[in-house]
């Protein structure tokens, strides 16, 4: 706790715009940068799709104004590399010249006003292009990712799942204590806003769906990992995240966030969050023979309670990440959801598929689909998993790519991840029954509920 000052603060006061895309007036504030590309999603053969995803998303943002910002900007860029050569020529020459026996006084004092000016128009062109940069630059790394052709555009696809199977396996109902009211085992806490404690048959029924949901990744190949519960603020960028916004990401303010006056700092995410596991990815280059990359994390998401109005801000989840070659994009969405899919149908409860349509994706999300289970009591349907295809937007903010050992070339790792399990919503959805009907273990979590 020496190491936290303040804990979900609000917004520094000199918060910087960005935490990927930083101008040299204020990177010597920032310890780890970031310069991502994004020359190739820009560039004419991917406006349409762009342009495409920006207006099924309904996005409140001007495209064109924003690429004529960008393409200014490249031409600042261009004319300072340009004098920058020039200039360099200017020394080179000027240095040969000192070198050489028979120096010209004239031409070393010409040399000297050639490279005097180019120095000042450096200088003059620095802020221009600094005040650019902290325009166009924060805003073209909140452009959206293109859509998948699958993805709805407008209404969300709802599918049935149908039960499986019963197969080999205990196939007793156990029935979970009689209480009254519902949940008299949930407990709520006064350690933060959304903090619960859960007694007896919730608090069992809570250890066996992570224990059941990380056995069932392990058995479809995901291997298990521990992630932080905390990332830097260009990890939070770089997975879509408004690391400068209160409401949508805690902030942590430490000490040692590199100078006193350091907008940037550390978020409390959780360690089943997206940022988390793909802070395990960061400024990595996984060997291409080992991919697909399978992880499975359990442990807990935070979310500012403004950002969460109907789900918990603390809960109980096992992640799944998937890192893949782009060409494989498609297979490993396919195979995270029916891994999913299986998981979740095992609980017993009533449950459907949930296609996303596109105004409903997060900006990093090419396609989302969602696992839902029916609440018999209320007759709705609660979220309690989800699979979702990021493409390389991720990838490309966080320099994650792939490679074979020893060759020079790196491609863009594919991300496909999500929720295997939302523990509270599934609590939800097993517990409140319909009434005077008695709650039941579901029987695949029987034997998680004896090694408890």
């Amino acid at each position: 706790m020496r190491l936290l000052r303040c804990l979900l603060s609000g917004a520094p006061a000199a918060a910087l715009p960005s935490a990927l895309y930083v101008s040299g007036r204020s990177a010597e504030h920032v310890v780890s940068v970031l310069r991502p590309c994004l020359d190739e999603a820009l560039a004419p053969a991917a406006l349409p799709a762009l342009r495409h995803s920006v207006r099924c998303r309904r996005a409140a943002l001007d495209l064109d104004a924003l690429l004529a910002g960008h393409a200014q900007l490249q031409r600042l860029a261009e004319q300072k590399a340009e004098l920058t050569r020039r200039r360099a020529e200017v020394a080179a020459r000027g240095a040969q010249l000192r070198r050489s026996q028979s120096a010209d006084a004239a031409q070393t004092e010409q040399l000297r006003r050639d490279g005097a000016a180019l120095k000042e128009r450096l200088r003059a062109l620095q802020e221009p292009l600094w005040r650019l940069e902290e325009e166009v630059l924060p805003r073209l790394a909140r452009l959206p990712n293109t859509l998948h052709p699958l993805t709805p555009e407008a209404e969300d696809g709802l599918e049935p799942v149908p039960p499986p199977e019963r197969g080999a396996g205990p196939q007793e109902r156990v029935p979970l204590p009689p209480t009254d009211p519902l949940f008299a085992d949930v407990e709520p806490s006064d350690v933060s806003p959304g903090a619960y404690y859960l007694h007896g048959a919730a608090a069992e029924l809570e250890l066996a769906l992570l224990e059941f949901a990380c056995a069932e990744l392990a058995a479809a190949g995901f291997a298990r990992v521990s992630c932080p519960d905390t990332v830097k603020s260009l990890v939070a960028e770089g997975c879509g995240l408004e690391f400068g916004d209160p409401g949508e990401v805690a902030r942590l303010a430490a000490w040692h966030e590199g100078t006193p006056d350091s907008p940037l700092g550390l978020h409390l995410v959780g360690g089943a969050s997206l940022p988390a596991v793909c802070a395990l990815l960061a400024k990595s280059r996984q060997p291409t023979a080992a991919l697909p990359l399978r992880l499975a994390a359990a442990g807990r998401l935070y979310r500012p309670p403004a950002a969460a109005p109907a789900a918990a801000p603390q809960a109980s989840a096992v992640r799944h990440l998937t890192a893949c070659a782009a060409e494989h994009g498609d297979d490993v969405f396919e195979a995270s959801l029916r891994s999913v899919t299986a998981l979740v149908a095992r609980l017993g409860a009533p449950c459907r598929l949930r296609h996303v349509a596109a105004p409903g994706l997060a900006r990093s999300e090419r396609r989302r689909t969602e696992l839902q289970l029916l609440v018999a009591r209320t007759g709705r349907h609660v979220t309690v998993a989800h699979v979702s295809d990021h493409g390389d937007w991720i990838s490309r903010r966080l320099h994650a790519a792939h490679g074979a050992p020893g060759a020079p070339e790196s491609r863009l790792l594919h991300l496909v991840e999500g929720a295997a399990l939302l523990v509270p919503p599934a609590l939800e959805a097993l517990l409140e029954t319909e009434p005077g009907r008695r709650r039941h273990w579901p029987p695949a979590l029987l034997p998680h509920r004896a090694s408890l």
